[in-house]
C-alpha cells in the first residue's frame, strides 16, 4: 500500500469520503410503519402469534435509501402447522366441491345427495411455510401492497411485494427464516467497529453491481458475500477483530452474569433442508466497546484510497484462489479441507471460498463458472486501473467485461445428461402428508 500510494489519484480518498462516507440509511419510521402493516396482516392470515422482523441491509448498517426491505414472519412451528393444515383442507375441499358441481351442472343425479367432504390432514413444516406465503399474498394487497412474485415451493418460500402506500420500495417476505436475523445483527456490529467499514462495503458493493459481478440470481456472489469479503480484508489489513472469536474470551470474565456465559444457539433449516442447531455466539459492538476498548485496533494509518486499492490488489494478486477460506469467524487464511469443499461449488479453475459465519457453508455455491472468470478479470482490471492513477469516477463507470463464450454454454453431452436426470428426478412431495389422529 505504501509503495503504491504515490501513484493513486490525488482526490481519490476525498472523493470516496464525499460519495460514500455519509450515505443516509432508510428512515426508521418508514421501516416501522411498513412492518406494522405486515405484522397486522400476518396475525390475521397466518396465526395470532405471528410477528414480523426486519433483516438485511436496511438493518445491518450496510444499506441506503434505495435498499430493499427483507422481512421474516416468526411464528411457533406447532401453531403454524395447526392453522395452515386447516387452510390446506379448506382450499382442497373447495376445489373438490367446485369440480363436482361442475361435472354435474346439467345433471339431476346429484340433487338431494350430499357431497363428500375432504379429509383433514396435517401439513409438514415446509408445506406450512408454503401455505403461509400464499395466505400473505392473498391478504396483503388490502394493506397497501402489490404482490409482484410468489414462490411457495422454493427452497425458502418467498413473497416479493411492492409498497404502494408507504415510502419503501420492494419487500421480500419469508416465514420462520431465523438465520438471517442473526447474520444481520452480526454484520451490524461490524459496521460500528470502525469508520472505514461501512464506506468500504458500500463502495465495493456499488462497484460489483456496476460491473455485474454481484447478484446470486445471475450466478454471481451475493451482496452478503461481498460484505464478508470486505470485512475479512479489513481484518487482515487493519486488525479488525473477529467478534465470534472474542466471545470465548469474553465469557471467561468473572464479572459476567451467568446467563450470558451460555452459548447462543439458533434452530433452523440449513441450505440442504435439514433441521440443525447453529452456534450464533458473538460479542456485540456495544459490549465490545464496553469490555475491549483498550484492545481496539488503532485508527487506520491508511487513507480510504489506499484501503480500496489494497482490497482490489489483495483479491486480484494475494488471495490464494482455491486454497483460502474467506472467514470473518476465524481470519487465519486457512485452506479448506476435503469435507468443507463439499459444502460449496467446485470449478475446473481455482475458485473463491466465502464462509457463512453462522451456517458455516461455502457461499460460492451460487457462483457459475463464467462468472468466476469474469470476477477474476474485473478484480485484476480494477487493481491495474488504480495503479495507473484512475479517478473514482473512472473506476465506477467503466464498461463491463463480457464472460468468455466457451464457459457459458455447456457441452452437448452434459446437456443430454441433465435432461435425462430431470426426467428421472422424483416429483415434489405433496404439501399435506400426515393424517390427524
Amino acid at each position: 500500500l505504501e509503495e503504491a500510494s504515490t501513484s493513486l489519484h490525488d482526490t481519490l480518498s476525498s472523493d470516496i469520503q464525499d460519495q460514500f462516507g455519509n450515505i443516509p440509511q432508510q428512515s426508521g419510521a418508514a421501516i416501522r410503519e411498513c412492518l406494522a402493516r405486515i405484522d397486522e396482516v400476518a396475525r390475521r392470515a397466518i396465526a395470532p402469534s405471528a410477528a414480523a422482523h426486519p433483516f438485511g441491509s436496511l438493518v445491518n448498517g450496510f444499506g441506503d435509501t434505495s435498499s430493499d426491505l427483507d422481512i421474516v414472519i416468526a411464528v411457533e412451528k406447532e401453531e403454524l402447522v395447526y392453522h395452515m393444515s386447516y387452510v390446506n383442507w379448506y382450499s382442497q375441499d373447495r376445489k373438490y366441491q367446485e369440480a363436482v358441481r361442475g361435472m354435474h351442472a346439467d345433471a339431476d343425479s346429484h340433487e338431494g345427495r350430499p357431497l363428500r367432504w375432504m379429509q383433514l390432514t396435517q401439513v409438514n413444516d415446509k408445506g406450512a411455510n408454503a401455505w403461509a406465503v400464499q395466505q400473505l399474498a392473498e391478504f396483503l394487497p388490502s394493506a397497501g401492497f402489490r404482490v409482484r412474485r410468489v414462490l411457495p415451493l422454493a427452497r425458502r418460500p418467498l413473497l416479493t411485494l411492492e409498497d404502494e402506500q408507504g415510502r419503501l420500495g420492494e419487500c421480500d417476505v419469508s416465514v420462520n427464516n431465523s438465520l438471517p436475523l442473526t447474520n444481520s445483527e452480526l454484520l451490524r456490529s461490524y459496521s460500528l467497529l470502525s469508520d472505514t467499514v461501512r464506506p468500504m462495503v458500500l463502495l465495493v458493493k456499488a462497484w460489483a453491481k456496476h460491473y455485474r459481478v454481484c447478484g446470486a440470481h445471475e450466478g454471481n456472489l451475493s451482496s452478503y458475500s461481498w460484505t464478508i469479503m470486505v470485512i475479512y480484508y479489513l481484518q487482515l489489513a487493519e486488525g479488525l477483530p473477529s467478534l465470534q472469536m472474542l466471545w470465548d474470551k469474553d465469557k471467561g470474565q468473572e464479572d459476567k452474569e451467568e446467563d450470558e456465559k451460555e452459548k447462543r444457539t439458533v434452530f433452523d433449516t440449513d441450505y440442504w433442508g435439514y433441521d440443525r442447531e447453529f452456534d450464533a455466539s458473538f460479542v456485540t459492538a456495544e459490549r465490545y466497546f464496553e469490555k475491549f476498548a483498550g484492545e481496539a485496533p488503532p485508527k487506520s494509518e491508511y487513507s480510504m484510497g489506499e484501503l480500496l486499492y489494497g482490497f482490489f490488489r489483495f483479491y486480484a494478486r494475494e488471495y490464494r484462489w482455491g486454497s483460502e477460506i474467506i472467514s470473518i469467524r476465524n481470519p487465519a487464511r486457512e485452506a479448506p479441507d476435503g469435507w468443507w469443499r463439499l459444502y460449496g461449488k467446485i470449478h475446473p479453475e481455482d475458485g473463491i471460498h466465502v464462509e457463512d459465519p453462522i451456517e458455516l457453508r461455502d457461499l460460492n455455491i451460487v457462483l457459475k463458472r463464467h462468472r468466476l472468470a469474469q470476477l477474476k478479470a474485473e478484480l485484476g482490471r480494477a487493481s491495474s486501473m488504480m495503479e495507473e492513477g484512475c479517478s473514482l469516477e473512472e473506476l465506477m463507470s467503466g464498461p463491463c467485461l463480457e464472460p468468455a463464450a466457451d464457459m457459458i454454454f455447456q457441452p452437448r453431452r452434459r446437456q443430454q445428461r441433465m435432461r435425462i436426470s430431470r426426467q428421472l428426478r422424483p416429483r415434489a412431495p405433496r404439501l399435506y402428508q400426515i393424517p390427524l389422529g
